[in-house]
């Protein structure tokens, strides 16, 4: 029988790049303060439900995915949407899905200046080929 294969190298490795390649965020999830009604779902939500979600805010290190693009002129133009990592060291919850939204602060040398982007979360994904989790991919637009 072959010895199952070791990923923390793998694990160790993807952290480093996102460390070197990455740059702080906050990924914030307002308080869900009502509730809707799971017989009527089709009616305005409604109530204060005191057991739901409080407001979240995690601290991370996000790798971005090409955030400039060039259009067919070669001028440079702002990405609507994008591919950002973050490594395993944080760990982020399962349900990180639309209700959430990533504060991204641009540094100072960035074409555009510093200037605080928050993105909205289309989706979160968890990148896990064996058991250990390597990092996360989430989707993201502005």
């Amino acid at each position: 029988m072959a010895a199952a294969f070791d990923y923390a190298p793998l694990q160790a490795t993807a952290q480093a790049l996102i460390d070197r390649f990455g740059r702080p965020a906050t990924l914030t999830r307002a308080a869900r303060l009502t509730v809707e009604d799971p017989a009527k779902p089709w009616l305005p939500v409604q109530g204060h439900d005191p057991a739901a979600a409080p407001a979240q805010s995690i601290d991370v290190t996000a790798a971005f995915l090409g955030l400039i693009r060039t259009d067919r002129a070669g001028q440079t133009v702002e990405a609507k949407t994008q591919s950002v990592l973050i490594g395993s060291e944080t760990e982020l919850p399962e349900e990180v899905g639309s209700e959430w939204t990533l504060v991204d602060v641009l540094p100072a040398t960035a074409p555009t200046g510093a200037v605080a982007k928050t993105w909205e979360v289309l989706s979160s994904k968890p990148l896990k080929p064996g058991p250990v989790l390597l990092m996360y991919r989430l989707e993201l637009a502005l």
